[in-house]
């Protein structure tokens, strides 16, 4: 089930992140929904196999891959593993989860982050003000105030209890998404300082999958 899951949400990455490639909007638009179908699917087998123990019982699989080394074993000194989920639980609704693991450490910690519906509308919310059109001079301050809005609440959602498992040596975050966080650039999302996680907060490596961390050369961090 757990094999099935990862390679589902592969799967949807590989559209999500290539576009269209000459194919018809239409034709990518079904393979989008036919692939998103296959993966929630993928992840309600999975919970309620898992049950009540979906959480502990996940974390476990961050931790122990089917490679040869340890997951916490491949990330470089003073980085960490942020790996996003959703799962479907006891109470029949989704909830979006994030698996934090730090090097060296072989017990990742779990991070409930709400709704996973509460979650896509904020991620909607805020494509939709960063993708609006510029406006003239004199009009764009209530823009960039309702853009800056929902980028931050996003990164409330998102980011903040995250980096708040984080300790100040951690320099470096490998971040594998999930779902409609594919679709964002968490290093764009404004800090609480008028500025941009770019300026303040660590390194950002987007992974399409936990295992691609054995594919650093000499455990050295690639270009995104």
């Amino acid at each position: 089930q757990l094999a099935r899951l990862v390679s589902a949400r592969e799967r949807l990455a590989f559209l999500l992140v290539g576009g269209t490639r000459g194919k018809a909007p239409e034709v990518f638009r079904r393979q989008v929904t036919e692939a998103r179908a296959h993966a929630e699917e993928a992840e309600r087998e999975l919970a309620r196999g898992l049950g009540a123990k979906v959480a502990s019982t996940v974390a476990s699989t961050v931790a122990q891959p089917t490679q040869s080394a340890p997951i916490e074993s491949l990330l470089p000194p003073h980085s960490a593993l942020v790996s996003y989920a959703r799962f479907e639980s006891e109470a029949g609704d989704f909830r979006a989860l994030a698996f934090v693991l730090e090097a060296g450490d072989p017990k990742p910690r779990v991070v409930d982050l709400g709704s996973s519906v509460e979650l896509d509308t904020l991620v909607a919310r805020w494509r939709r003000e960063a993708g609006r059109e510029p406006l003239p001079i004199g009009l764009r301050a209530e823009r960039e105030r309702s853009c800056t809005t929902a980028g931050s609440l996003l990164r409330g959602a998102v980011w903040d209890p995250i980096e708040a498992e984080l300790p100040p040596e951690v320099d470096h975050v490998f971040v594998v998404p999930e779902g409609s966080l594919h679709l964002v650039n968490l290093l764009a999302l404004p800090n609480a300082t008028r500025g941009f996680l770019v300026e303040s907060g660590p390194t950002v490596h987007v992974l399409s999958a936990e295992r691609d961390l054995g594919h650093l050369d000499g455990g050295q961090v690639r270009g995104p």
